[in-house]
C-alpha cells in the first residue's frame, strides 16, 4: 500500500505529465529532483508508446489499404517520413517494406508537395507515386511547435518525442489519463 505522501507526488507528478509540462517545469513546481521526474516520465512515455505502437500495428495489420500518404516531419536536422492512412502512423523504420530514396527524396525535393500519394503494388513489391500534393497538417504544426520547448532532442530519442506528440495531438487530456492510469509499473 502506498503512502499519502508518494501517492501525492505520484498525481503531481502525473498531472504534469498530462500537462505536458518539461521535466525541468515539473521539478521545479514540485520540488523534486528532475532525475526522479525524469524516471516517472519514462516510465509514463514507454507505456503509452508500447500502446502506441500496438494499436497502429493491429490496424496495420487489418488494413487492406493499397493506397496511402507519404508525409515527412523536418526538426531541426531531422527529417523523419511517415506513411498516413485511414488515421494510422506509422514511421518509414517501422515498415515492413522499404522506400526508396528516390521516392523520399522526390518528395523532400518538390517545391511545392509535402505530401506523396502512393499505392503498393504487390505484384512487383514497390510503391508507385500516384500523385504530389500540398496539404495543410495540424500534426506536423503541433508536432513541431511542441518539440520546440524541449531545450534539444537527442537523436536517439526523436522517435520517442515524436510517437508522443502524436499520442497527445490524438487523444485530449482526459483520455491521456484515462490510459496513464492504467500503467501498472505506477499503481
Amino acid at each position: 500500500m502506498r503512502d499519502k505522501k508518494s501517492s501525492h507526488l505520484h498525481i503531481n507528478i502525473l498531472n504534469s505529465f498530462i500537462e505536458d509540462l518539461t521535466v525541468s517545469k515539473s521539478a521545479k513546481r514540485h520540488n523534486l529532483s528532475r532525475y526522479m521526474v525524469n524516471n516517472y516520465y519514462q516510465k509514463i512515455r514507454y507505456y503509452l508508446l508500447n500502446e502506441f505502437d500496438k494499436t497502429n500495428h493491429l490496424l496495420y495489420l487489418k488494413s487492406r489499404k493499397k493506397e496511402f500518404y507519404l508525409k515527412y516531419f523536418q526538426i531541426s536536422n531531422f527529417l523523419i517520413f511517415y506513411i498516413e492512412f485511414e488515421n494510422i502512423i506509422i514511421f518509414e523504420n517501422d515498415l515492413k517494406y522499404k522506400i526508396d530514396k528516390q521516392i523520399l527524396d522526390s518528395l523532400f525535393n518538390h517545391k511545392r508537395a509535402n505530401c506523396i500519394k502512393l499505392t503498393y503494388n504487390e505484384e512487383s513489391n514497390k510503391l508507385n507515386i500516384i500523385n504530389f500534393y500540398k496539404q495543410k497538417s495540424n500534426l506536423n504544426e503541433f508536432v513541431v511547435s511542441r518539440l520546440k520547448k524541449f531545450r534539444g532532442i537527442n537523436q536517439e530519442k526523436i522517435y520517442i518525442h515524436l510517437k508522443e506528440s502524436i499520442i497527445r495531438y490524438k487523444k485530449n487530456e482526459y483520455n491521456l489519463k484515462k490510459i496513464i492510469d492504467k500503467i501498472p509499473i505506477l499503481q
